[in-house]
């Protein structure tokens, strides 16, 4: 333990550098992500708020996703991202409400998840889009699929997006059902009716058919990264 490298720069000075690196790629759409930082007070919520503060003041224009851990529901972690002026709020449920215990960590399940977009939604300036995301192929049913989506639309969640469950390694569950592209489109166009963002799933709809997670859309057209800080 004694030989680990360790951190050599602060919160602020690894942001400043993050905010500068980005804002120099001429992007229109960036995600900002991380590893869940639990061994921190403010489990890292501080670091996204420096984040995408600078990178609105170096970039004013720039579409800006922050996807973010659940913070153990702490609501003080989520209202600090929430209100630093992001355009997406993005925290991510994983699969649906029934295999919640199969897919997560332990420590995470679907109520706190949904009850984290909810203080997202209220923390954050108007305009301010809430998403999450599920992966598919893990063993749910189409039912299931439908009533996870009822209860994720009423939580107020502006988008919600799919893709296809791979398996990183031998060690990770299997893959039990690859989902073809009609099934991907007939929740679409369920999720218009639900009322989910008409503008976001138009535009992510190919993005669903990828074999992998997808986060974020472009609504104009320009180029979008996904950014681990």
């Amino acid at each position: 333990m004694g030989n680990q490298a360790q951190p050599t720069l602060s919160m602020v000075e690894v942001s400043y550098q993050v905010s500068i690196k980005i804002s120099s790629w001429g992007l229109d759409y960036v995600v900002i992500t991380s590893v869940d930082r639990n061994d921190l007070a403010d489990q890292g919520s501080g670091h996204f708020a420096e984040t995408v503060e600078k990178l609105k003041t170096l970039k004013p224009k720039m579409f800006i996703e922050a996807l973010v851990p659940d913070f153990r529901g702490d609501a003080g972690c989520v209202e600090k991202v929430a209100k630093y002026g992001l355009d997406v709020f993005a925290h991510n449920i994983e699969t649906v409400e029934e295999l919640q215990r199969d897919v997560r960590d332990h420590r995470a399940n679907f109520k706190q998840s949904l009850d984290v977009l909810m203080m997202a939604k209220e923390y954050a300036h108007a305009g301010t889009l809430t998403k999450t995301s599920i992966m598919l192929g893990c063993g749910e049913t189409h039912d299931q699929v439908v009533k996870t989506m009822e209860k994720v639309r009423a939580a107020g969640v502006d988008v919600m997006t799919f893709g296809q469950y791979m398996r990183p390694s031998k060690r990770h569950m299997p893959v039990l059902e690859y989902i073809t592209p009609e099934a991907f489109e007939k929740y679409r166009a369920l999720g218009m009716e639900m009322g989910f963002d008409k503008q976001t799933w138009s535009n992510s709809t190919n993005l669903s058919f990828s074999w992998f997670m997808n986060y974020g859309f472009n609504k104009s057209g320009g180029s979008m990264v996904s950014w681990r800080a």
